[in-house]
C-alpha cells in the first residue's frame, strides 16, 4: 500500500477502527471513500489504550507531512466497538459482519461470498441482493484460521512472513487429514518421521486450511451453490501460500469462480467501520464524536475488584469498570467481563430502570408472536351456552334409496342432553395438556370443546411454556427425533406428572394426534402435518409406559384419539368417539361443542388478524418496518424461539405472525395482480401438501410484496417439513429483493453469542430499509409540493387571464384559495424542519417548466402575474 499523495493542509476524513482480540487496526478514509492512511498495533488487552495509540500515530504521521486533520466522524468495529462507543461517542458501532461486507461490497460490488479469516477467527458471509443473507462464524476452533499458521511458523523457528516463500519452494506436499488442529499437529510429527522437508510440510499445511474452511468450520456440501464471486480478506490473506490454496480450492469446485483478494485485507472491518461512519454523518448532517484530540488525550481508570463482582446471581461474574474522563469533563462508565445483560448495571435500581425501559418499548411496538402465543391457551369470549333438553333443532335425514342414490332431507327434533350425573362428572373432570406442537394453533377448539361441555376452565390445565430449565430436567425419557420441538414434549409430560398432577390430581392427560390441521392455503394438495409431530402422541406414551405405566401409576387415562380438521362433519364424529364414553356426552352435545369451538377458533385468528392489520397500516403510514416471523406455530413458544423476536422488538420493530396477517382479500389484492388468487401458493409451489410449511411460503410470498415487511425465518434443527421450502422461500426473497434473515438450526440450546451478532447483523439491513422508505417518501412529498405549487401557477395565470377579460370563476377562486393554504403549510413545515425552500438545478431538470416559443424559435419562461 503507498500512501496517496495529499496536496491540501487540511484533509476531510472519516476514521474507522476494528479493535481485536489479537490486533487492532485503524484507517483514515476521505470523503470520496479513498484509504490515505493505515495504522496497526498488537491488542494489549486494554482496547481504549490501543485505541489512543493508533489515533496517536495516524496524528503523527499526517502531522510529519505537514497535514492537518478534520475529523467529520468515526466509528468502531470488533470488540473494542462497545467501550469506543460510550467513551469517546462513537457515530458508528457497527457489528464486525456488516463492517466486512460493507468493505467488500465497496471494492467489488454485488459479490456473493465473502470469507474473512483473522488470527482467531472465521466468518464467511453469503450475500443476496447486496445483503448479508446469512453467514457462518468460528472464534473458538483453530482449524482453519491464522493462529494455526502462526502456530506451525513457529514450530519451524519461522516469523509468519517468510511462510509463503518457504512453501512456495516445496516441490510435493503431504496430505494432512482436515480438521482439529491438534490432529493436524499430529499429522505433521509422523509427517516429519516420513522425511517431509520444513517447506514441503508448510506447504501442505496451507493446502489443508480451505478444507478446514468450508467443509469443517461452515459446512458446506456443494460450493457452487453459493454462487461465483467470491472475496478473500482477513490478515490470513496476506500469507499467498494461503491465498494460493484458497483460490486453487474454489475454483476446482466452482469452475466460473471469480476469486477476489481484498487490497486491505487486514484492514477489512476497519475499512468497513469507516464506509459506514461517512454514510450515516453524511444522512444525520453532524458527528457525535469528541474528537482526535479530545480522544488521545483521553483519561481513564480500570477498576477489578470485590467492589466491581456482580452479585445478581450465584455465578458472581468478575467484570470491570472502565471510567472516562473526556476534557470537557464529562463522564462514562463501561462495564466489562459480564455474562449476561444483568451484568450491564452497577446496582439493582439501575436493573429495574433498565427493565422498565424494554418494557416501555415492547409496549410501544407489539410482539403478536408472543400475543398469539399467550392467547391460544386462555378462555375465547362469545362462546353460547348448551341449549337446554327439549330445544328445537333442525337436522338432516339421510336415506339411501333402492338404486342406492342418497336422499337428504331436512326435519325438525328436540336436543338430546346427557344425564345430570354425566354433567356433574364433567364438571369435577380435571385434564392436563401439553402446550406443544400444533396445540399453538389448535388450543382454543380443545379448550373451547371442553369449557362448552361443563368442564370448569380451571380444571383445563395446561403445561408451562418451553424452558431450557424445563428440558434438563424431564427431557430424560429417550430420543423422539433430531427435531427438538418433538423431543421437548417429554419435559412437558414430565411437568404435567410430577408436579402440575402432585398439585391437583389429573383425571386424564390430553395429546391428540393431529393428522391435517386448519389453513388458510387455497388449493393445496393436502393440508397435512408433519408426521413425526402427528405421531409424537403416541412416541410419548411408549415413553411414558415402557419401564413403568406413569399414567396408570396415578390413575390417570391417557387419551390421544386422532383428528382431522382437513374434513368438519369428520371432525365432529371422531369427537363424539374420542369423549362420549370419557365425559358422558351426547351426540348433539358433542356437535355443539364443536360448532362452538371452531367458532371460537375463529374468532381467535379474527383477533390476531385485526391486530395485524393495525400494526401493518401504522408502518406503512409511518415508512418503518415490521419483522415477519416465518415459523411453524409452535415457534410462538418461548423456549422455541429463545426470544429472537423479542430481541428485534426492543429495538423498535414490530413483530407480527403468519396468523396475524390478514386474510381479507380485499385487503390483499392491492398487494398481488389483478388475476392471482391472494390465498394460493401453487405458482410457486404446486405440490404443496404440509399445511404449516405452506403457510410459511405464502407468508414469504406476502413479505415479498410489502414494502414495509421484513422476514425472520426460523425453522429447528433438521425440520424434514420445512426443508422443501427452504429454496423457494430463497427464491422469492431473491427476486423481491425483501429484507431477510433465517435461522435454520434452532434447537434446545440457545445461541446467546450468535444471536447477539445475528440480530445486529440484520438490523443493520432493517435500519437502511427504513431510511429508504423514508427516502421514497421525502421523495414523494417533494414531488406533490412542487405539483401543487405548479397547479397553484397554473390556477393564477387562468385567473388573470379571466381578470383582464372582466371575467370571474367562483370555483376557480375557491381552487386557487384552497391550494394557496396547502402550499403555504408546505412552507411553514420547511422552515420548522430547516429545509431549503431553494430547488436544486437536479430537481429543476425533472420538472415540466411553462414557456412559448417566439419567433426566432427560441423559448421564454412563462412568468406567473
Amino acid at each position: 500500500f503507498v500512501e496517496p499523495e495529499l496536496v491540501s493542509k487540511t484533509v476531510r476524513v472519516v476514521i474507522g477502527l476494528d479493535g481485536g482480540s489479537t490486533s487492532s487496526k485503524a484507517v483514515l478514509l476521505s470523503e470520496e471513500g479513498e484509504v490515505l492512511m493505515k495504522a496497526y498495533t498488537l491488542s494489549k488487552g486494554n482496547p481504549i489504550q490501543d485505541s489512543k495509540e493508533l489515533l496517536g500515530e495516524l496524528r503523527g504521521r499526517m502531522s510529519a507531512k505537514g497535514v492537518e486533520l478534520e475529523v467529520l466522524g468515526f466509528g468502531a468495529t470488533g470488540y473494542a466497538a462497545d467501550v469506543l462507543e460510550e467513551c469517546v461517542r462513537a457515530d458508528v458501532n457497527i457489528v464486525e459482519t456488516v463492517a466486512h461486507m460493507m468493505s467488500a461490497t465497496h471494492y467489488f460490488g454485488d459479490v456473493d461470498v465473502i470469507c474473512d479469516i483473522g488470527g482467531q477467527d472465521i466468518k464467511v458471509l453469503f450475500m443476496e441482493n447486496g445483503d448479508i443473507k446469512t453467514f457462518k462464524l468460528s472464534n473458538q476452533c483453530s482449524a482453519g484460521n491464522g493462529m494455526l499458521l502462526q502456530a506451525m511458523a513457529d514450530q519451524f523457528g519461522l516469523p509468519v512472513t517468510e511462510y509463503a516463500a518457504n512453501a512456495f519452494q516445496a516441490d510435493l506436499a503431504p496430505k494432512f487429514s482436515y480438521g482439529c488442529a491438534v490432529f493436524l499437529d499430529t499429522d505433521r510429527v509422523n509427517f516429519q518421521k516420513e522425511g517431509f522437508s520444513k517447506e514441503e510440510l508448510l506447504a501442505g499445511l496451507a493446502q489443508v486450511l480451505p478444507k478446514n474452511v468450508w467443509q469443517y468450520v461452515v459446512g458446506v456440501p456443494r460450493m457452487a451453490a453459493l454462487g461465483r464471486k467470491f472475496v478473500l480478506q482477513g490478515g490470513t490473506q496476506y500469507n499467498m501460500a494461503a491465498v494460493k490454496a484458497q483460490v486453487d480450492y474454489i475454483k476446482e469446485r466452482v469452475p466460473n469462480a471469480e476469486v477476489y483478494v481484498h487490497p486491505h485485507s487486514g484492514e477489512a472491518g476497519a475499512i468497513g467501520a469507516a464506509m459506514e461512519t461517512l454514510r450515516v454523518v453524511k444522512r444525520r448532517g453532524e458527528t457525535t464524536f469528541i474528537g482526535l484530540d479530545a480522544a488521545i488525550d483521553l483519561d481513564y481508570k480500570t477498576t477489578n475488584d470485590d467492589t466491581t463482582t456482580c452479585h445478581f446471581c450465584a455465578n458472581n461474574c468478575s467484570r470491570t469498570f472502565i471510567d472516562a474522563f473526556r476534557p470537557d469533563g464529562t463522564t462514562s462508565r463501561y462495564i466489562s467481563g459480564f455474562s449476561c445483560e444483568k451484568g450491564m448495571v452497577e446496582s439493582k435500581d439501575a436493573m429495574e430502570e433498565i427493565v422498565k425501559k424494554r418494557r416501555r418499548v415492547m409496549k410501544e411496538f407489539p410482539n403478536l408472536v408472543n400475543y398469539e402465543g399467550l392467547k391460544a391457551f386462555k378462555r375465547m369470549a362469545g362462546v353460547q351456552p348448551m341449549p337446554e333438553a327439549g330445544t328445537p333443532i333442525e337436522d338432516v335425514k339421510v336415506e339411501r334409496k333402492f338404486f342406492g342414490s342418497i336422499e337428504r332431507s331436512k326435519y325438525m327434533r328436540t336436543f338430546a342432553r346427557s344425564s345430570e350425573q354425566a354433567a356433574e362428572k364433567r364438571a369435577k373432570w380435571r385434564v392436563g395438556i401439553p402446550r406443544v406442537l400444533n396445540m399453538y394453533s389448535t388450543a382454543p377448539f380443545f379448550r373451547t370443546y371442553f369449557e362448552v361441555l361443563g368442564v370448569r376452565p380451571k380444571n383445563i390445565v395446561f403445561s408451562d411454556p418451553s424452558s431450557e430449565e424445563m428440558f434438563a430436567e424431564g427431557g430424560k425419557y429417550g430420543s423422539v427425533d433430531p427435531c427438538y420441538p418433538s423431543k421437548v414434549a417429554q419435559a412437558h409430560f414430565h411437568q404435567l406428572l410430577f408436579h402440575k398432577h402432585e398439585q391437583n390430581n389429573f383425571d386424564a392427560i390430553f395429546f391428540p394426534i393431529l393428522t391435517h390441521v386448519p389453513s388458510f392455503v387455497t388449493g393445496a394438495v393436502d393440508y397435512a402435518s408433519c408426521p413425526i409431530v402427528a405421531g409424537t402422541p403416541d412416541v410419548m406414551k411408549a415413553a411414558f409406559t415402557k419401564e413403568q405405566d406413569y399414567f396408570a401409576n396415578r390413575g390417570i387415562e391417557y387419551l390421544a384419539p386422532a383428528f382431522s380438521f382437513a374434513e368438519p362433519t369428520l371432525l365432529k364424529r371422531d369427537m363424539f368417539d374420542a369423549f362420549s364414553q370419557v365425559l358422558g356426552t351426547t351426540e348433539d352435545e358433542s356437535d355443539f361443542a364443536v360448532a362452538e369451538a371452531l367458532a371460537a377458533l375463529d374468532r381467535f385468528n379474527q383477533d390476531l388478524q385485526e391486530k395485524g392489520k393495525a400494526i401493518l397500516d401504522q408502518v406503512e403510514y409511518d415508512n418503518k418496518v415490521a419483522i415477519l416471523v416465518l415459523g411453524r406455530p409452535y415457534h410462538n413458544d418461548p423456549g422455541l424461539h429463545h426470544g429472537i423476536p423479542d430481541e428485534f422488538q426492543v429495538l423498535g420493530y414490530p413483530i407480527v405472525s403468519i396468523s396475524s396477517i390478514p386474510k381479507d382479500r380485499e385487503w390483499l389484492q392491492r398487494f398481488y395482480g389483478e388475476d392471482e388468487d391472494v390465498l394460493s401458493v401453487n405458482d410457486v409451489w404446486p405440490e404443496n401438501y404440509s399445511s404449516n410449511s405452506a403457510q410459511k411460503v405464502w407468508a414469504a410470498k406476502f413479505a415479498s410484496r410489502h414494502p414495509n415487511v421484513a422476514i425472520l425465518d426460523l425453522s429447528s434443527f433438521k425440520c424434514g417439513h420445512d426443508a422443501p421450502t427452504y429454496g423457494i422461500i430463497d427464491s422469492i426473497v431473491a427476486k423481491s429483493g425483501v429484507p431477510s434473515s433465517s435461522l435454520h438450526d434452532i434447537d434446545a440450546n440457545k445461541p446467546g453469542g450468535s444471536i447477539k451478532i445475528r440480530v445486529k447483523t440484520y438490523a443493520h439491513s432493517l435500519k437502511l430499509r427504513e431510511e429508504h422508505l423514508e427516502d421514497l417518501a421525502s421523495r414523494r412529498e417533494e414531488l406533490q409540493r412542487r405539483i401543487d405549487e405548479k397547479r397553484l401557477e397554473l390556477l393564477r395565470m387562468k385567473h388573470d387571464q379571466l381578470a383582464k377579460n372582466r371575467r370571474a370563476d367562483l370555483g376557480l377562486e375557491r381552487q386557487i384559495h384552497e391550494l394557496t393554504e396547502k402550499v403555504n403549510r408546505y412552507r411553514v413545515e420547511a422552515a420548522k424542519s430547516g429545509e431549503d425552500e431553494a430547488i436544486s438545478g437536479e430537481a429543476l431538470e425533472r420538472l415540466v417548466r411553462l414557456g412559448k416559443k417566439t419567433k426566432d424559435g427560441t423559448v421564454v419562461r412563462v412568468r406567473k402575474g
